[in-house]
């Protein structure tokens, strides 16, 4: 009950009170042929599908209202009166209900033959209950009614847990979800849009399976509990553009996108896609994305496409041992924190870093790249790892810059060996002596850093040893170079 009380004080409540799902709101708003149809005047208002409700309204803040549509509270805070909404939310009412369900579930069920995989009735049999207020304890009591839930649930109050595990084809466009929502091992057939949903509960849809592409887009979860959606099959996609996680973590681990995962713009508050498959064909996008806090794509297998193009990495990101198959794309990117991409699977295609801004440590250890690779005009606040990696011949650091200098301390504690073991100069050709050298300058701009930066007298005097015997020696003989003059070419 104190959750309801506090329903009015939401943004999302708020916007259902705006779109007015009064008796008089109903005539404004129409019917819809097919859970992916928009609604059109051609089929009719629901007003005239609460036609029976006419003569039962009830007079509450200044609106008349259905019973099944009257609110526990105004925008302002008001409390409906108890008496009133006792009798309001009896079970008679919910009887009514309870059988437009069952109505729906029977048509289906009558039409067997068809499979349910691409059955239409999945999404043209269903029953209207949009802007319906939802009592606290009628799904958690109503969860195995029917087997097949076929529902247009567009801007409905759910003020008690939602919770069902069998066949769900439902459109939940700009629902209010107030409690739990439990759909774990819940087969979503012919319709699964969560679009402008908002989840103030936990959310938990691990080993689902959505036969149809997923669309929880400008879905907005703000329980601090975590939101699973972990070893879930995704046949056809899923949309998250504009979603925000922005109390709790979200757990995609183990999950497998079948086909394009959209995650434009998506803000995370800790984010797990470990072990995640984003399968061939089809790209992972996460351009503009915001990553607060722990961030793992650790063993993430990568289809045709990594979009992270201008996304933004507040906390520690963990790429360790992800598998990328087809180009990377990190341009514009922003790592806050730490980040790691080291592992023993080569990049396959080409990699793009250019204009990215490491503020901390990144680690490209052990890693093949084996295709052109730029970090073109990308800046590094400390010194990068590439223990072990081999670099490809076309390979890029033109207008990359440090931030750390002679006076500042934002470089991190020197790093050596990952230049010592490094691969990447033994496998050019001499046509590629010029861009060598220029990398060699990049690293001695670096170490020149770095040794300033260092304060233990002995520390700085190494660092300037092994600069002037592994570096500057071989940018001194390098065939048909200019004199060096201390700067990117």
């Amino acid at each position: 009950m104190a959750r309801t009380m506090e329903l009015w004080k939401t943004k999302a409540f708020k916007r259902w009170w705006e779109e007015d799902w009064s008796w008089d709101g109903l005539r404004t708003k129409y019917r819809r042929p097919h859970l992916y149809f928009w609604p059109s005047e051609s089929y009719g208002t629901l007003q005239e599908v609460w036609d029976s409700e006419r003569n039962e309204l009830i007079e509450f803040a200044g609106r008349r209202w259905t019973r099944f549509h009257l609110p526990p509270v105004d925008p302002a805070g008001n409390v409906c009166p108890a008496e009133v909404l006792l009798k309001a939310k009896d079970a008679t009412v919910w009887n009514v209900l309870e059988e437009n369900l069952k109505s729906a579930a029977h048509r289906i069920e009558s039409r067997s033959e068809v499979a349910p995989e691409v059955d239409s009735s999945y999404t043209s049999d269903f029953v209207s209950m949009c802007g319906i207020v939802f009592a606290e304890d009628f799904w958690s009591e109503r969860k195995d009614l029917v087997p097949h839930l076929v529902a247009d649930f567009e801007s409905a109050v759910f003020l008690g847990e939602f919770s069902w595990s069998g066949h769900i084809s439902v459109s939940c466009r700009r629902a209010l979800f107030c409690d739990k929502v439990l759909a774990r091992g819940a087969t979503f057939i012919g319709c699964a849009n969560f679009e402008g949903a908002s989840f103030s509960g936990e959310c938990w849809f691990s080993d689902a399976s959505f036969r149809v592409s997923a669309e929880f887009s400008g879905a907005a979860f703000s329980n601090p509990n975590t939101a699973f959606f972990s070893h879930i099959q995704f046949h056809q996609g899923a949309s998250f553009n504009d979603a925000a996680f922005s109390s709790g973590g979200c757990y995609f681990a183990h999950s497998n996108f079948v086909s394009t995962g959209f995650f434009d713009r998506t803000t995370f508050n800790g984010a797990d896609f470990s072990h995640v498959t984003f399968s061939s064909p089809y790209p992972a996008v996460f351009r503009r994305a915001t990553f607060r806090g722990y961030t793992r794509f650790e063993g993430t297998r990568f289809g045709d496409e990594a979009e992270f193009s201008d996304t933004r990495f507040e906390g520690t990101a963990e790429f360790k041992d992800a598998v990328f198959s087809g180009e990377v794309k990190f341009n514009g990117a922003k790592f806050e924190g730490e980040a790691s991409f080291a592992g023993a699977t080569p990049f396959a295609e080409q990699v793009d870093y250019e204009n990215a801004t490491f503020s901390d440590d990144v680690n490209f250890s052990d890693r093949k790249f084996t295709a052109h690779t730029s970090f073109a005009r990308a800046t590094f606040g400390g010194v990068p790892e590439f223990y072990g990696a081999d670099l490809h011949a076309d390979t890029t650091f033109a207008g990359a810059r440090l931030r750390g200098d002679q006076n500042s301390h934002a470089m991190a504690r020197p790093r050596r060996q990952w230049f010592q073991n490094s691969r990447m100069y033994d496998q050019r050709p001499l046509w590629k002596w010029r861009r060598k050298v220029r990398d060699e300058r990049y690293f001695q701009e670096m170490m020149e850093a770095e040794t300033h930066r260092t304060p233990r007298h002995l520390k700085r005097r190494r660092l300037r040893i092994y600069k002037y015997r592994h570096i500057l020696p071989f940018a001194l003989r390098a065939p048909g170079m200019e004199r060096f003059d201390g700067n990117m070419i």
